[in-house]
């Protein structure tokens, strides 16, 4: 009994092994669930910190953070006082909170592969429940299907983030090492994806594997082969949602989405510097429309509603903090060392996909676990910054 004691007493429990239920957290998609493990998290680390000091605390960007809060806590008052502390608290205070437990916590390469295995996990417990809905709908494939995310748009950039960061892991595998996990993955989020027939997301996909060079041509054949079968496949379905895209002026969702968007310009251009609070659009839109073809409940565009609800004061400010992450990746691949590439790569496919797809929907909101994800793969972003780029300003 002495002997388990002693290894017990031997084993440190680490603020990094914790962060390691964040992705079965994710499997929910409730961001309130989310945000209550990561501040678990945080004062767990805090207390690593402050009571046990075992390093010091590091918080860069102290004033971008500082101009964003004070500018969050304006636009709380601009808004309707609960819903406004509600965003307020999911968009920029657990962002914060991530950002910081992100910078503080110690890991290396192993560690961060491990964690990024447990999000294809995530991925395939998301994917096996589509197909079972897939499944309790008769195998309707023109049906959209999604998974236990509330909004099938906002789960299906969460597979199209773990497509994007499993292929990057196949293109730069260790010589040796085995790939058969990560293209069973690959295959499962790309049906997933299929099932959700979210538009914006295709393209995103389709944009940032053009975008993008590939430098291992048999992986690209590869994708080719798979995406090519998905379409003889399924080539209907595949035609008719693209073709809502051609035929945008004619397709009843697309209008609604127009319609969206042009209410929140119209509103934008009155107040285009401070905005009119969180969550205004549905305060607001009957000002512009007194009748919708679809009943639209935001602008279904992450830059519009940012501008609507921030101004385009509090609109810069938040999203410095993405246009820089992406920055630090390019500047990370002549810097980092090569294991670090794959991990890299996936950062900056998930940015330029990320940049598509918010043309079409609010993935900065409270909508699932979006805004979490994100701002992970952003703090993730500047925490290679430091380690790899320490001499730079930030």
């Amino acid at each position: 009994m002495k002997k388990y004691e002693d290894i017990l007493s031997n084993i440190e429990f680490k603020t990094e092994h914790l962060l390691y239920l964040l992705p079965i957290v994710l499997i929910l998609g409730d961001w309130l669930v989310a945000a209550g493990l990561i501040t678990f998290i945080f004062l767990f680390l805090l207390k690593d910190l402050v009571l046990l000091q075992r390093s010091k605390f590091f918080f860069p960007n102290k004033l971008n953070w500082f101009l964003l809060l004070t500018w969050g806590l304006y636009i709380v008052t601009k808004s309707e006082f609960g819903t406004g502390v509600y965003y307020f608290v999911g968009i920029i205070v657990v962002p914060l909170i991530l950002f910081v437990l992100i910078l503080n916590i110690q890991f290396k390469y192993d560690y961060i592969v491990r964690f990024f295995n447990l999000l294809f996990v995530s991925g395939i417990v998301l994917s096996f429940i589509s197909f079972y809905f897939l499944y309790m709908n008769d195998f309707n494939y023109t049906l959209r299907i999604g998974s236990l995310w509330e909004n099938i748009n906002i789960v299906s950039a969460y597979f199209l983030i773990l497509f994007m960061f499993c292929l990057s892991f196949i293109i730069h595998k260790k010589k040796g090492q085995s790939i058969v996990f990560y293209i069973v993955v690959l295959v499962l989020l790309g049906i997933a994806i299929f099932l959700t027939q979210t538009r914006g997301v295709w393209l995103a996909l389709l944009f940032s594997l053009i975008v993008y060079y590939i430098k291992r041509p048999k992986i690209y054949l590869m994708i080719i082969l798979f995406f090519g079968l998905l379409f003889v496949a399924f080539q209907d379905v595949i035609i008719t949602r693209f073709l809502t895209i051609k035929n945008f002026g004619s397709d009843v969702s697309s209008l609604g989405r127009l319609q969206a968007w042009f209410a929140s310009v119209v509103l934008i251009k009155d107040n285009i510097f401070t905005g009119y609070g969180f969550d205004s659009f549905m305060r607001l839109r009957d000002d512009v429309f007194y009748f919708y073809i679809v009943p639209v409940i935001h602008s279904h565009n992450t830059y519009l509603r940012s501008l609507l609800e921030m101004g385009l004061i509090g609109t810069v400010i938040y999203f410095t903090f993405l246009i820089k992450a992406l920055f630090y990746t390019y500047k990370l691949k002549k810097k980092c060392t090569n294991e670090y590439i794959g991990l890299i790569d996936g950062l900056q496919l998930s940015f330029l996909s990320l940049f598509i797809v918010f043309m079409f929907e609010p993935y900065f909101s409270l909508f699932g676990c979006s805004t979490i994800v994100i701002w992970f793969l952003i703090s993730l972003s500047y925490k290679l910054k430091y380690q790899f780029l320490e001499d730079d300003n930030s």
